[in-house]
C-alpha cells in the first residue's frame, strides 16, 4: 500500500528518475524495466554499469532498453535457421540478442555464438583459412568457461578438420570430397541451387579422379573422359564404379523419372544450360534434389564413414549453450 501511495505521488508531481540497476539481480532489473514501461515509474531511465571485456578495472555505463520481446523473438528464430544451416542469419540474430539482452551471461554467450556462426559462414563460402582462424581463437576463449565444455570439444574437432583440409596438397583427398558432399547438402537446405550444382559438379569430377588414382591409373583431361575411364574400372580396391550405376543407384531410384544410366547426363545438361554453364535457365529444386541424391549415394558407396564435424545435429548440440535462463524466465512468477 505504501508503494502505491508513493507511485500516485510521483504521478501528481512528476520528476526525472535515473535508476542504477548495476547491483541488482536479473529479476530485479526486469521488474524495474517492466514498471517503467508500464508507466508506473514515470520519466525514468535505467542504467547499468559493467566491466569492459578484457579490462576488469574499466567500467562501461549503458542504458537499459525494453527489449524482452525482441530477445525472445530472436531466440525463437534460431532453431528454424539452424535447420536450414543459414549461418549468416544465425550470426545476425545472435548479435542482436547480445545487444538487447538484460542477462550478462547470455550477452557473453550470444557474442561467442555470433563468432561461431561467422566462422561457419566463412567455412560455407569455402574460406577455410579464415574459418580456421576464427575457430582457433574461439577454442582459446571457450577453454576458460567451465560450462562451455561441449562447444569447446565441437569447435576443437572442427578446427582440426579444417587444418587437415588446408594442409593436404592433394586436391581430391577424402577430407575434401567429404567436405564437398556435406557442403552440397547445406546449399540445398538453404535453397542455394546454383551452389548445390556447383558442388555436385566438383564432387563428381573429384570422385572419378579419386577412383582412378585408387586403381593406379592416370586421370584423363576432360570430365567426359574421366567418367568413361572410371566406368571402365572392373578391378580396383573397394567397390566397382559401373556396379554402382547398374545395381546400387538403380535400386535407390526405384523407377523414378530418370533412369540411373541417364541421370548424370541429364544433370550435366541442366548444369550447362544454367548460368554455371553457357545458358540462362534457372536451376530448380527438383533437379537440385537429384544432384544432391547422386552426391550422397556416391559418398555413402565409395567414401569411408567419417564423423564430419559440421552437420545439422552439430547445431542441435550448440544451441542449448545459448538457452540459459534470462530475464524473461526470471520474471515467470
Amino acid at each position: 500500500q505504501s508503494l502505491l501511495t508513493i507511485i500516485r505521488h510521483w504521478h501528481q508531481h512528476p520528476a526525472q528518475f535515473h535508476l542504477n540497476t548495476s547491483s541488482g539481480s536479473e529479476a530485479m532489473k526486469g521488474v524495474l524495466l517492466l514498471l517503467c514501461e508500464a508507466g508506473l515509474i514515470p520519466n525514468a531511465t535505467l542504467w547499468q554499469t559493467q566491466p569492459v571485456t578484457n579490462h576488469a578495472t574499466h567500467l562501461r555505463t549503458s542504458r537499459l532498453q525494453a527489449t524482452l520481446l525482441s530477445e525472445e523473438t530472436s531466440l525463437e528464430l534460431l532453431r528454424p535457421l539452424a535447420e536450414k544451416m543459414r549461418f549468416a542469419e544465425l550470426a545476425r540474430e545472435c548479435q542482436h540478442i547480445k545487444s538487447v539482452t538484460l542477462c550478462a551471461d547470455r550477452s557473453r554467450t550470444a557474442g561467442l555464438m555470433t563468432e561461431i556462426f561467422q566462422a561457419y559462414h566463412f567455412w560455407d563460402a569455402m574460406q577455410y583459412a579464415e574459418a580456421s582462424r576464427l575457430l582457433r581463437s574461439l577454442c582459446y576463449k571457450l577453454s576458460d568457461i567451465p560450462e562451455a565444455e561441449i562447444p569447446a570439444e565441437i569447435l576443437s574437432k572442427q578446427f582440426l578438420f579444417l587444418v587437415r583440409l588446408l594442409t593436404n596438397d592433394e586436391m581430391y583427398n577424402l577430407d575434401y570430397l567429404t567436405e564437398l558432399a556435406f557442403s552440397c547438402e547445406r546449399c540445398f537446405l538453404r535453397g542455394d541451387y546454383q551452389g548445390t550444382f556447383l558442388r555436385f559438379h566438383h564432387f563428381y569430377e573429384g570422385i572419378c579422379i579419386y577412383l582412378l588414382k585408387q586403381a593406379c591409373q592416370e586421370p584423363a583431361a576432360s570430365l567426359h573422359d574421366l567418367e568413361q575411364a572410371a566406368l571402365a574400372l572392373t578391378e580396383m580396391p573397394g567397390r566397382d564404379f559401373s556396379l554402382f550405376w547398374n545395381v546400387h543407384l538403380e535400386s535407390r531410384l526405384l523407377g523414378d523419372r530418370v533412369p540411373a544410366g541417364h541421370i548424370i547426363a541429364a544433370l550435366h545438361e541442366f548444369y550447362q544450360r544454367s548460368l554455371l554453364g553457357v545458358g540462362m535457365q534457372p536451376l530448380l529444386e527438383t533437379e537440385s534434389a537429384d544432384a544432391l541424391m547422386v552426391v550422397q549415394e556416391l559418398a555413402r558407396y565409395f567414401l569411408p564413414a567419417s564423423e564430419y564435424p559440421l552437420q545439422r545435429d552439430t547445431l542441435d548440440q550448440l544451441l542449448p549453450f545459448l538457452q540459459q535462463p534470462g530475464v524473461t524466465a526470471a520474471l515467470t512468477f
